[in-house]
């Protein structure tokens, strides 16, 4: 029995693909990548890709992995129309489909099981589409149906995978609507992994996502541009992953931790950047992950790096991180007003902070930013 698949490992897939869609010029080896991973990380015995034509109102079968070498053969001429089979009532109603027994689904389609030699338990099937135009109407592109999870019965947790494989499959017909698909998607899994470390914390509560508005409002100030903007947002959302490996009796203590304890947290940017590691993110982002906790006076950590030593994006995101943990409440006091937090940061610039940057901080209105 296959592993289930990690968040991490999730997002590693997806980074894969967002790179690989936007470099690859052919459509087939896309959709023959989306198929093998969705297959993969849904833990499926095979799966199958059909696509829309419109023309003819019918689903035509285009790709397949199946344990049955004969299928891509004995399938390539299927034609199913729209409404007929599971695959068609999903191209119907654009909706994700989940059958625990499709035996006992007055659609599914058993011809094709004799066709194809392959004996079908359970299915998942999702719409490939894209919204386009003011409307945000919906066009159809196919259907991806996966078959048989090997370790029991699909998900509403494979479901959501697959409708996300399902926008990747479908943007790529629409490479002008292509990158923000990407990042919408990408974005969604590591917010996703940003709020599992809020959630181990009921003091940090929606931490990661007020330290990404300060910090991609502090380097925009700055003059940061769009690409390095994304970087940053992506580096002030993972900016504590490493905390999912502090135990949570520590993270949770209210009272003084020992000197033993707070080594133990002091881990945790080495401890995101090994996270992480199998993910390919810029430089850029990896040190700001790594490097949020130093100092202007070089006394942080994991390093003692000082000044000009400490990377632009840790710099930034160590002033959200301190600016949200001064203006909520925690277990040893209550949060402090703005304009106060505005202050201590002044206060310590030179020391904790770079005094350049501290005065752009300064001036910068973040209430808006400042969600409960």
């Amino acid at each position: 029995m296959a592993e289930p698949a990690s968040p991490i490992s999730e997002l590693s897939v997806l980074v894969e693909l967002s790179r690989q869609i936007i470099t690859e010029p052919a459509s087939d080896p896309i959709y023959q990548s989306i198929l093998e991973k969705a297959v993969a990380l849904t833990d499926a015995e095979g799966g199958t890709i059909y696509f829309y034509d419109e023309p003819s109102g019918s689903l035509v079968f285009k790709f397949v992995i199946s344990t049955n070498p004969d299928v891509a053969e004995r399938l390539k001429n299927l034609r199913l129309k729209k409404g007929v089979g599971i695959v068609g009532r999903v191209a119907e109603t654009l909706q994700s489909d989940l059958v625990a027994d499709a035996r006992t689904d007055p659609q599914f389609a058993r011809g094709i099981d004799r066709m194809s030699g392959f004996e079908t338990r359970s299915i998942l099937t999702v719409p490939l589409h894209f919204f386009e135009g003011e409307t945000q109407s919906p066009t159809l592109v196919g259907v991806l149906q996966l078959v048989n999870k090997r370790s029991g019965l699909f998900s509403q947790e494979d479901v959501h995978k697959m409708e996300a494989f399902g926008g990747f499959a479908a943007a790529h017909l629409t490479r002008e609507n292509l990158l923000q698909r990407i990042r919408r998607q990408y974005l969604g899994t590591i917010a996703s992994l940003a709020e599992a470390v809020d959630a181990k914390d009921p003091y940090t509560h929606g931490h990661t996502q007020r330290v990404s508005g300060y910090a991609v409002a502090l380097g925009r100030q700055y003059g940061l541009l769009e690409g390095q903007l994304f970087d940053l947002h992506i580096a002030s959302l993972l900016h504590d992953i490493g905390k999912i490996a502090i135990p949570d009796a520590i993270l949770r203590k209210e009272a003084a931790l020992t000197d033993e304890e707070r080594k133990r947290i002091e881990t945790h940017p080495r401890e995101g950047v090994r996270i992480l590691k199998p993910v390919s993110l810029s430089p850029e982002i990896y040190g700001g992950i790594l490097y949020h906790h130093e100092k202007w006076d070089g006394t942080g950590y994991p390093e003692q790096l000082s000044s000009e030593q400490i990377p632009l994006f840790a710099t930034f995101i160590a002033f959200a991180d301190v600016f949200d943990a001064l203006t909520t409440n925690r277990p040893y006091r209550k949060a402090l007003g703005f304009d106060q937090a505005r202050e201590i940061i002044m206060r310590d610039a030179g020391k904790q902070f770079d005094p350049d940057m501290a005065r752009v901080f300064s001036t910068l209105r973040l209430e808006e930013a400042h969600t409960e």
